[in-house]
């Protein structure tokens, strides 16, 4: 059964014969009702409804950090689908089914920003990553203030630990507590944002590495 939010003319929730009303952003949206079928997918369908859940457990994991990396990339399109979009098209590689994201072509930050100039991370000390990258500030829209964005996944954990404002950019080193992921392979990722917030760069994938015990 369908509610009608204001009145006859108004948006409603619910189902009304085969269009289904609901709120998106506070926006009202109708669409159809799903239909039934029997049909078997194809190879291709299969294979990409593959990627599309692969990459999905990905950007769900990283999603507090995409909604800052990504927020304002695409007009009209939530930072989730944005990062969801361009890494399904870019960073899904091997062939069928033996599909598997290639980190080093992740992004999960973008913008037009400079990005980190010779990014790295390690891990010398027990349960601690370091991230190092040169001062490039006054490179185009480059300021020493840039706050450096930083990102740890532990793919073995399914989770992430993450930054988006751990020191500046002529600070040139960052280091992150990551005790929980202490002997365990990550994977690290480095970006900037602006003092005020308004812009980001690119991120930069610094590497695949283990944090020492």
């Amino acid at each position: 059964m369908a509610t009608f939010e204001k009145g006859i003319l108004g948006g409603f929730s619910g189902k009304v014969g085969t269009v289904i009303g609901s709120t998106w952003k506070g926006i009202d949206v109708m669409r159809s009702k799903p239909r039934k079928t029997d049909r078997v997918p194809s190879e291709k369908q299969l294979d990409q409804q593959y990627k599309f859940a692969l990459m999905g457990q990905f950007v769900q994991i990283v999603a507090g950090f995409v909604q800052v990396g990504f927020k304002g990339y695409q007009k009209g399109q939530s930072a989730y689908n944005s990062a969801m979009g361009y890494n399904l098209k870019n960073a899904i590689v091997g062939t069928s089914p033996d599909f598997e994201i290639d980190f080093s072509k992740t992004l999960v930050s973008r913008g037009d920003l400079p990005p980190a100039m010779n990014a790295d991370a390690t891990s010398a000390a027990s349960g601690m990553v370091k991230f190092t990258w040169d001062d490039n500030q006054n490179v185009g829209k480059a300021k020493a203030t840039d706050q450096a964005m930083v990102l740890i996944v532990c793919p073995d954990n399914l989770s992430c630990i993450y930054s988006t404002a751990s020191t500046s950019r002529d600070n040139m080193n960052a280091t992150m507590n990551a005790s929980d992921y202490a002997g365990k392979d990550v994977e690290c990722w480095l970006a900037f944002i602006t003092e005020d917030g308004k812009e980001v760069s690119n991120s930069v994938h610094c590497g695949s590495i283990k944090v020492m015990a």
